[in-house]
């Protein structure tokens, strides 16, 4: 099968949506740092910027014109969200949810209903993933126990139905019996950690339907527009994942950057994309003890995390993917802890500039602010989990060490760009907490302004991926991708995108 290419694959251009774009004047608007009030789009694009006064001529032969008074509730870019497991986060959204589970019976008591629930659920075959149970948002340091389940309490709940709970990050799990036997992965206890879990996953990746990957591409479109949000980076996992996104994307509302999750730089190469990787992993994460750190974690003296690629292998992947001769990658790739952070500048450092990205980049040590800022890095940030995760950290980690992750003060202050997403499924797609953990972050040395919380939403989102003028800004001659906001920042009011209202409440 020969893979489609999309019309828009370098992504320094975006695909024109303007079919069907509406003729608006935004008035009364509240803008960020800017006196004027009044927006006019036509084409699909922001034609002029003014004050209401400026526009009265064309109030009064208001023909094709529709005139929408925003009551002085704010007026920005729509949102950019730059990290999205855009076919995980969709599919978890049909994942029993263990968020608020506070003991390991309700765990099982969620599940085990769950299971009745579905009538004769033994005996049921409708598609191969409907096997399995899956459940997401476990997390020991919430359960009184302060532990997983175990293989054994997942077992008494079936036998003949397999039985998945992942913890919050998606980064480790525990199976029952059933579930590794569909998978074919062996262990004792039925925790997986590190690579054993991550082959469990693209194991049960191959039990998802072409359909099912269609089906939560259209979840993250709608609920991506609910919260403002214009424009994502959606990682897909593998090819099968994009060929299916190809065959909807013309149907979304919202525009997807794509990353493929992949090493196969050759397949990138076949399909025309400029850009590779999205999140691939150079370490795990705090919670399940595999983010890689220079000091142990406090709960795990023994443990400092696991890098998962030696340099030389790094640089030989880093170098592959530059030696393209018509078109060098940019390459994103996940890095936590601080031993990790360090590992993927210093590999960095070694080729051309091209806005390489750190996805996370949580801790970071002094001296490689320094190798991040020479080298034109970015880091990819997700500013919500300061809101889900302070008390993971503080266990994990220690209090000292907590209050130094995720310093979002100290990359701006440093020069470095700084572009914000939610990693969804790992938190929700909701731009609106994400500023305000961004501006609360519980340690009042890191914390930035509203203003350059949003920037990090909207323009830092757009200069990643080489759109700054494209997306990103209220400014004459873009497209006009805009978000009204209640005037205390708490609601989305409506979305506009490329000049079309797709959303009003």
């Amino acid at each position: 099968m020969v893979e489609a290419k999309p019309p828009n694959a370098f992504g320094n251009k975006l695909q024109s949506r303007s079919g069907g774009a509406d003729r608006l004047l935004l008035t009364n608007a509240s803008l960020i740092n800017d006196p004027r009030n009044t927006v006019l789009v036509e084409d699909g694009k922001i034609k002029s910027i003014g004050y209401s006064r400026d526009y009265h001529t064309i109030k009064t032969n208001s023909a094709n014109l529709t005139i929408i008074d925003l009551h002085n509730n704010w007026l920005l870019p729509g949102f950019i969200d730059s990290h999205i497991h855009i076919v995980e986060a969709g599919l978890a959204e049909n994942e029993l949810d263990l968020s608020r589970a506070t003991t390991i019976d309700e765990i099982l008591s969620i599940i085990s209903n769950n299971l009745k629930s579905r009538g004769d659920s033994d005996h049921r075959t409708i598609r191969p993933s409907d096997h399995i149970v899956k459940a997401r948002g476990f997390s020991p340091h919430r359960l009184k126990e302060q532990r997983y389940p175990t293989l054994m309490e997942l077992n008494k709940i079936s036998s003949n139905i397999g039985i998945i709970i992942r913890r919050e990050d998606f980064h480790s799990g525990v199976f029952n019996s059933k579930a590794m036997e569909i998978l074919n992965i062996n262990s004792d206890i039925g925790i997986l950690k590190d690579r054993i879990y991550e082959t469990a996953q693209k194991r049960l990746r191959k039990l998802i339907t072409v359909q099912e990957y269609k089906d939560a591409c259209f979840k993250i479109d709608e609920l991506a527009v609910r919260n403002g949000v214009t424009t994502i980076t959606g990682i897909f996992k593998d090819i099968e994942e994009y060929n299916a996104f190809l065959e909807i994307q013309d149907k979304l509302q919202i525009t997807i950057i794509p990353f493929i999750q992949t090493v196969e730089v050759e397949r990138i190469k076949e399909l025309g994309l400029p850009r590779i990787g999205g999140c691939l992993l150079i370490d795990g994460s705090v919670s399940s003890g595999t983010a890689a750190f220079f000091e142990p974690y406090q709960d795990e003296p023994e443990n400092s995390g696991t890098l998962y690629w030696k340099d030389d292998e790094l640089l030989k992947f880093i170098n592959l993917c530059q030696g393209l001769e018509a078109m060098p990658l940019q390459i994103a790739m996940h890095a936590i802890g601080d031993k990790a952070v360090h590992q993927l500048a210093s590999a960095y450092s070694k080729i051309h500039k091209n806005r390489h990205l750190i996805e996370h980049g949580e801790l970071i040590r002094d001296e490689d602010f320094r190798i991040i800022k020479q080298n034109e890095l970015i880091i990819s940030a997700q500013p919500s989990f300061e809101t889900y995760f302070a008390e993971v950290y503080e266990q994990k980690l220690g209090k000292k060490r907590a209050l130094r992750m995720n310093p979002f003060r100290k990359i701006i202050d440093n020069g470095i760009h700084l572009a914000f997403g939610s990693d969804a499924p790992i938190t929700p797609i909701d731009p609106i907490k994400g500023i305000e953990s961004a501006i609360n972050h519980p340690n009042p040395a890191l914390r930035i302004t509203r203003e350059e919380a949003i920037r990090c939403f909207t323009y830092e989102g757009a200069y990643t991926y080489f759109l700054e003028n494209e997306v990103g800004s209220i400014k004459e001659g873009l497209n006009a991708d805009l978000i009204s906001l209640s005037a205390d920042f708490s609601s989305v009011n409506l979305v506009i995108k490329q000049g079309k209202l797709i959303f009003n409440t």
